[in-house]
């Protein structure tokens, strides 16, 4: 980000109670990118909450239903109307929405692109929808969006990455999406192994080294075995982990 210190990024992670034990790592790869406090935004689940408010963040707890993984037309709009809200509070050009299991390395897939008028994310297997784990929106189109949304037919499963991208389409957004890896694909191209991983399921500084041609790692392709019950052994360090 340092080298575009005209584009006002706000980064917009979603998350819930199991997934903290990934979350410091997802935060602390937006600060190498000059994410700060202000522009960094963590909506947490009220009905599944992280055990305690994250520091040096703006966190927000919301009250839509999310239906599992953020699936149906419902769910998006309240997803849309977060990032509306963080866009205007921070004046931001574009809104980066992330999950709490992905680790961004790299702002070029988005400023590489024409993003003031696309949709930028990446495409898993070949679909034609940008996943709904990482992508960029630029702050202009989110009202629209979210016009657009309630002119759609309601439906409570629909995945949020369908729904973004055709909203995205409708409202006359380019699409940008760079094909990634399957699971197991990641898997090869990495070569991580058990041996990669800490105790708590994280991916340790020798594994990301091996991924740094990748600019979004998707954790949770990767930590296969990762243990999946609730572990907030991280959040004890937060503070530290997003300092440094």
């Amino acid at each position: 980000m340092n080298n575009n210190k005209k584009i006002k990024f706000v980064f917009c992670i979603f998350t819930f109670g199991e997934d903290a034990y990934m979350l410091g790592q997802c935060v602390r790869a937006l600060r190498r990118l000059g994410a700060t406090r202000s522009n960094t935004y963590i909506f947490d689940d009220a009905n599944n909450p992280l055990p305690y408010p994250i520091p040096n963040t703006q966190y927000r707890q919301t009250t839509f239903n999310r239906n599992g993984n953020l699936n149906g037309t419902a769910c998006t709009d309240g997803e849309l109307l977060c990032m509306y809200e963080a866009s205007k509070e921070c004046d931001a050009h574009v809104v980066v929405k992330v999950d709490s299991d992905v680790i961004i390395n790299s702002l070029e897939w988005i400023t590489n692109n024409d993003f003031m008028n696309s949709h930028c994310g990446f495409r898993v297997c070949g679909k034609s929808h940008n996943n709904g784990a990482c992508y960029s929106l630029p702050s202009w189109a989110l009202l629209s969006m979210i016009r657009t949304l309630k002119t759609l037919p309601p439906n409570n499963f629909i995945g949020e990455s369908l729904v973004i991208t055709e909203l995205a389409h409708k409202v006359g957004l380019d699409q940008v999406g760079y094909d990634c890896y399957s699971p197991s694909e990641i898997w090869r191209a990495s070569s991580i192994s058990d041996t990669s991983l800490d105790n708590q399921g994280n991916i340790e500084p020798r594994a990301l080294l091996v991924m740094k041609t990748l600019d979004v790692i998707l954790c949770d392709l990767i930590t296969t075995n990762r243990n999946k019950k609730r572990n907030y052994q991280l959040m004890k360090g937060y503070n530290d982990f997003v300092e440094r």
